[in-house]
């Protein structure tokens, strides 16, 4: 993890995204001082990414008067992304005094900024004026704080100084009903996002165990984080909810992961840094339908999964009592593809592991 820095820099040039090269894996953004040289504390650490620093540009286009903390890369699109990449520096909000505001450039400046990015940072920073940088801007009084995350992938882990801060999310009303043991489902995801096969099957045996069923994208903010803090076992669908989990999860809990493509490390980095633990869970596919037009890429590919290989491991784990497991028959996997195909109006290839 990064070690707590701060630099203060007069008339610095916060110089937006230009050229993101997902091929390449680089990206041009970051700060130029007033004497012309990059500031190495502002380069964003992402994972697979190099953040290349800035050309020192033209005169800037815009002046922004007054005393602002850099926030860094803004991922304005992706809630998972968002979680993991953008809260690295807000810590030092709480080590600054008489700020006008906090500063971030945008991953995509093409699209808008998701509404949960202002219920994030509300409840994080309160109500400290946010800007976000979109054309190189000269900026009167620059603060730029390291990135407290990972050293390589600059995703956020526990510190002290992350922790005054996350500690603003925690829901203290107890009196508020949850459920001791809950599975966070992707089943109701519209989208093309990724998933798993058959996960209504999957949450009908679960509920029978006892678990409450819930799917974030239906739930507000504070809802999600309630049920998060106060859950005993929970069982992810992998996927973003997770990252939001992490950010209020307690030693108290076991946490299992139900993987639709291979395991990440980032889950148990994560996990392991908030309560020392580990997640439950090894994955256990089949195979996957993969989109066509899509380049058969794993963020959209939709997996079959070994029931009883799954059932073998939760049970082992402590998270289910039952002793079998029936597999989904070939007839209800190939019937949801269809059902897919349709909605989509696209064609799925399908694929061993």
């Amino acid at each position: 993890m990064n070690i707590p820095e701060i630099q203060f820099l007069e008339s610095a040039v916060v110089c937006p995204i230009q050229n993101f090269n997902v091929r390449k894996k680089t990206f041009y953004a970051g700060v130029i001082s007033r004497e012309g040289v990059p500031c190495e504390l502002a380069e964003q650490k992402k994972t697979n990414f190099c953040n290349i620093p800035p050309k020192i540009p033209a005169e800037p286009v815009k002046h922004l008067r007054g005393r602002w903390l850099f926030c860094g890369m803004l991922q304005n699109r992706h809630f998972g992304h968002f979680l993991t990449e953008s809260l690295t520096r807000l810590w030092a909000v709480k080590q600054c005094t008489n700020i006008d505001g906090i500063l971030f450039y945008l991953r995509s400046p093409e699209a808008k900024i998701a509404g949960f990015v202002d219920k994030i940072t509300t409840k994080l920073i309160g109500n400290i004026k946010v800007h976000y940088i979109i054309e190189p801007t000269r900026v009167e009084e620059l603060i730029v704080p390291s990135q407290l995350g990972h050293e390589k992938h600059g995703h956020i882990l526990n510190h002290r100084y992350n922790a005054q801060i996350l500690r603003n999310l925690t829901c203290g009303d107890h009196s508020r009903p949850y459920a001791d043991k809950i599975y966070v489902s992707r089943s109701n995801l519209r989208g093309h996002e990724g998933a798993f096969l058959n996960e209504k099957y999957l949450e009908n045996l679960l509920e029978k165990e006892g678990y409450l069923i819930v799917h974030p994208q239906e739930m507000t903010i504070d809802e999600q984080l309630h049920y998060y803090a106060n859950a005993k076992k929970l069982i992810f669908a992998d996927g973003s909810a997770f990252h939001l989990f992490v950010l209020v999860a307690n030693q108290e809990q076991d946490v299992f992961v139900v993987w639709r493509r291979k395991k990440h490390a980032l889950f148990d980095e994560q996990l392991r840094s908030f309560t020392g633990k580990d997640t439950k869970g090894q994955p256990c596919l089949q195979g996957y339908y993969a989109l066509k037009s899509d380049n058969y890429s794993s963020a959209t590919q939709k997996s079959i999964l070994n029931f009883e290989k799954l059932r073998a491991q939760l049970h082992s784990s402590g998270f289910i009592a039952s002793s079998k497991w029936a597999q989904p028959s070939n007839e209800q996997v190939h019937q949801e593809v269809q059902e897919l195909q349709q909605r989509f109006k696209k064609e799925y290839e399908f694929f061993e592991s």
